[in-house]
């Protein structure tokens, strides 16, 4: 009887979490006076192998206009990449990484259409990480194993 209750609850539980893991995130971008000017759904894809600087299938993307952001792996170990097809040079354009209590961890510029963050030297958790494309910013959370 109690290897039984222990399979139905294994059951559900793995059910539970592969219904989260599957679930789309919204997220919102807004312009350099703070207004939200679009809304955006996120879908994460459930197989995420490590970054090796080979391309990879993103497993965040969303479309900026003309330019699209791809954020790869997420979850990561440590290093993941920012692809943004597209990217107009002539504006600022940067990163900007936050712990979850909202200290300023990096800011980087992004100078290419594909940018490689290092977040190993920092401890497992997640991350909040804010692009600005010209002005437009866009919002992610970065998980690290």
């Amino acid at each position: 009887m109690l290897f039984m209750k222990t399979i139905l609850l294994s059951m559900f539980l793995f059910a539970g979490l592969y219904g989260y893991a599957q679930t789309p995130t919204i997220g919102y971008t807004y312009d350099a006076g703070g207004n939200r000017t679009s809304r955006y759904v996120v879908s994460i894809g459930s197989h995420v192998s490590a970054f090796n600087g080979s391309s990879e299938q993103p497993v965040a993307q969303v479309n900026e206009g003309l330019q699209t952001i791809s954020i790869y792996p997420n979850p990561t170990n440590g290093i993941f990449a920012i692809g943004i097809a597209n990217l107009d040079k002539s504006k600022e354009n940067y990163l900007v990484l936050y712990d979850m209590q909202g200290k300023q961890l990096k800011r980087q510029l992004i100078i290419a259409e594909r940018t490689s963050v290092d977040i190993t030297w920092n401890s497992v958790g997640m991350y909040l990480l804010d692009i600005y494309l010209g002005g437009v910013s866009s919002h992610w959370k970065i998980v690290k194993q």
